[in-house]
């Protein structure tokens, strides 16, 4: 099992100093979030809680199995 974020994640983020360092708290895979508006809530893949130098950050990803999601990182 990996601990932190995956290599290429890690590489994406140190392109911007906002993340760097970004140290992995906890993840929650299929997270739901309530949005205001919404009858149903967002269903994330995966919702990341991390620290960053300027405090805590959330980091959520969704992708959709028929639609694009960009480049395989």
């Amino acid at each position: 099992m990996q601990k932190g974020l995956p290599k290429s994640v890690e590489n994406i983020l140190s392109g911007n100093e906002v993340f760097v360092p970004t140290q992995f708290l906890a993840g929650f895979v299929e997270h739901k979030v309530h949005l205001p508006g919404g009858r149903h809530p967002s269903q994330n893949d995966i919702l990341v809680l991390a620290k960053l130098k300027q405090g805590l950050a959330v980091i959520a990803v969704e992708g959709k199995v028929s639609e694009p999601f960009g480049e395989t990182i």
